[in-house]
């Protein structure tokens, strides 16, 4: 136990357990690796070595006990740059963004680190030598597998860190630049006094280290230097030392171990010792130190103190360092590239192209019995544009059967002595029983929209003949017109249209990006250079905003030089709208990248948000038709306050002070805020607590079944 009090130790755990769900991968081990040691982690997949490893980076709640990194937990103080720059870390998995090359994947991390410029270059060029990495402009994508673990290395020694953790390093490694890495390790302990943990399969490679933990079934079972581990158990190779501890003791409750003093431990309980001490190990505690006479200490421990103002830089500096890398993979991309850009405008140009224009060459017939004036004009009226192909039709049953055949959307009748009508019906208006006064449409309601059109055209029709004969043939007076009267129902559409796309755009992006960056282990590796979640997010965002830019004004200008949408408002207004939405969608697509464990997954939930908006937020039916007890639904959708802000500013041209413009505005906003709070709560959550994660995925899991 005095072992656990040695201030010199770098890292101490103390009765650490963990598991994920009902599965426990941890049992209560407690273990300290002093300043300026190398320490190797050996044991079989699954026997914990990376999950030990994520709690030591605060990646990872414990269950039970704690971690003390010089003696400090993690996230426990703002002074403490942990995580953060004093550690490097390598993970499992490569951690690499595939579309960078090397000299911008170093560039980033050095970003990440606010790394002074000049050092920052001869850090790159001396570890790129050491390495043996291809030239810096190689994308990382077009690497072997070695290569690509090299790069991951290089970003882990890029900053001098303090404390080094490396999963599984040499994996795929040429043996010669295996081997001068690990030189590399034990000069960065002896002469920089740095600390290093370090997990390998590769159970030889871990002769050179000062000292070695063997872990199985979440329990350290022996601890040495590899000098002793060899002498103890009367190996030449370490391997045979592996097999020997392993085949001995399983179960683990059921074994006899000799010290190196010759002494005997009986079942639970395992001595083991080094130069200086033996310790104690049960199913309750498990006490080991691995050190290295280094009485140098760490510069961490007496570091300045941090005021509030140069947190706010460190944040901004990792923002904008986010900011430009995500800016950079979507230009080095071309199917990020086409998915933020390309496929908004074309779809808003096929919209423009395919809805809301007025149908033409709608076959309509007419059966015309009248001989005088009145009837002519009318057909003639309907003839006139491209709306309507007309038919001249004689039997009223043959014209019925070609409407049921689909041959005809409709027809009107023009009973005979019609023009009469008409002019007795001016005569006396208040006589309704006037005969032949009256056509009669013959329609296929089936089809509304196309009844709707023929309807509005038999009226216009009528107002028109009103207009050049001077006699009243139809009740109603020509339409005055409050806003532009060549409105059609793209006006409507369009600027509810426009902010769903961009929308559901920016929510796909976001969350394929976080799964994948989280997969892959990106996100792991910005969580522990002490990246918080609130500065990725605000990075991404700032990087949409320019992505945003482009693809608002591409499709703002399409819409209103190729397509008549107007823009008649205060075009900032509009830009502010649409950037307040497209930041919701990417809050959103942040939301639904905590719950997917994969893209696809993230992908159908993202069409299921598309479909619910484009039906429930009023985007292509007016909201005054949806049921008065689910109006609340409408109501909560971001992009229904959206477009009542644009058809205010783009079609009517009110000012901000107009009801219709600031209340939209205000509640976007503040649903905007309110999201980004939760989320950063959310992730934080899931960033130190992955069972959080399996909970969800079964909850995902129940609700697919």
């Amino acid at each position: 136990m005095d072992s656990l009090k040695n201030e010199d130790s770098s890292i101490r755990v103390e009765n650490l357990t963990r598991g994920y769900g009902d599965f426990k991968v941890l049992d209560n081990i407690n273990f300290s690796i002093e300043e300026g040691s190398v320490c190797a982690l050996i044991g079989a997949s699954g026997s914990g070595k990376t999950t030990i490893i994520k709690t030591l980076l605060g990646r990872l709640y414990p269950d039970g006990g704690r971690v003390l990194i010089f003696g400090k937990e993690p996230y426990s103080s703002p002074d403490f740059d942990y995580p953060g720059s004093l550690v490097g870390y390598a993970p499992q998995e490569c951690a690499l963004y595939l579309e960078l090359t090397i000299g911008e994947t170093l560039d980033f991390f050095g970003n990440i680190h606010c790394m002074d410029k000049e050092l920052y270059k001869k850090k790159r060029d001396s570890i790129i030598t050491l390495l043996g990495l291809p030239d810096k402009n190689r994308i990382v994508n077009t690497l072997s597998g070695g290569q690509k673990r090299r790069v991951s290395l290089a970003v882990a020694f890029l900053h001098d860190p303090k404390i080094l953790y490396l999963d599984e390093p040499t994996v795929g490694i040429d043996p010669l630049i295996s081997k001068r890495i690990w030189e590399h390790l034990n000069h960065l302990s002896k002469n920089q006094n740095v600390t290093i943990l370090i997990t390998t399969h590769y159970i030889e490679e871990a002769r050179q280290a000062d000292s070695i933990l063997l872990l199985r079934d979440g329990a350290i079972i022996e601890k040495g230097s590899p000098g002793e581990l060899l002498t103890k158990y009367k190996c030449t190779f370490l391997e045979e030392v592996y097999f020997k501890v392993c085949g001995a003791i399983s179960p683990i409750d059921q074994i006899e171990v000799q010290t190196l003093d010759g002494g005997v431990i009986e079942k639970n309980k395992v001595v083991v010792g080094d130069n200086n001490n033996s310790l104690l190990m049960n199913s309750g505690l498990q006490e080991i130190t691995m050190s290295r006479n280094n009485n140098t200490a760490t510069e961490s421990k007496n570091q300045k103190k941090v005021t509030r103002l140069d947190i706010i830089k460190k944040k901004f500096s990792h923002s904008y360092a986010v900011f430009k890398r995500a800016l950079l993979s979507v230009r080095r991309v071309k199917l990020l590239l086409v998915l933020l850009i390309v496929s908004p405008t074309l779809l808003c140009i096929l919209f423009f192209i395919t809805i809301g224009s007025v149908p033409h060459s709608v076959p309509f017939g007419f059966i015309n019995h009248d001989s005088g004036t009145f009837g002519k004009m009318l057909i003639e009226e309907l003839s006139r544009g491209p709306t309507f192909n007309m038919h001249n039709l004689t039997q009223i049953d043959t014209a019925i059967g070609d409407i049921r055949n689909s041959k005809l959307c409709g027809f009107i009748e023009i009973p005979k002595n019609f023009s009469d009508g008409v002019i007795n019906r001016y005569f006396n208006p208040s006589d309704v029983s006037l005969p032949n006064s009256e056509v009669i449409p013959y329609l296929d309601e089936s089809n509304q929209q196309i009844t709707v059109l023929i309807m509005q055209s038999l009226q216009n029709a009528f107002i028109k003949l009103s207009n050049d004969s001077g006699v009243k043939i139809y009740p109603i007076t020509e339409t005055v017109q409050v806003f532009d009267g060549n409105s059609d129902f793209t006006w409507f559409l369009g600027p509810a249209i426009i902010p769903a796309i961009i929308f559901v755009h920016a929510m796909v992006y976001m969350e394929i990006q976080l799964i994948k960056e989280r997969n892959n282990g990106c996100m792991d590796r910005l969580f522990s250079y002490g990246v918080s979640a609130g500065s990725n997010i605000v990075g991404y965002i700032m990087c949409n905003c320019v992505i945003l830019f482009i693809q608002n004004s591409v499709i703002l200008l399409l819409g209103h030089f190729a397509f008549n949408v107007p823009v008649r408002g205060n075009i900032v207004l509009v830009y502010l709208i649409l950037y307040m939405i497209e930041t919701i969608g990417v809050e959103y697509g942040i939301l639904f990248s905590i719950f997917c464990e994969e893209e696809v997954d993230g992908v159908q939930i993202s069409l299921g948000v598309f479909f619910t908006l484009f039906f429930v937020s009023g985007t292509i039916w007016p909201l005054e038709a949806i049921p008065s007890w689910f109006t609340w639904a409408t109501y909560i959708m971001p992009t229904t306050w959206a477009w009542k802000a644009l058809r205010a500013v783009m079609i009517k041209d009110l000012p901000f002070s107009h009801i219709d413009i600031w209340r939209p505005f205000v509640i976007i906003f503040a649903a905007l805020i309110l999201w980004f709070f939760v989320i950063i709560h959310l992730v934080k959550l899931r960033q130190k607590n992955s069972r959080f994660k399996f909970n969800i995925k079964n909850l995902m899991n129940k609700i697919k079944k």
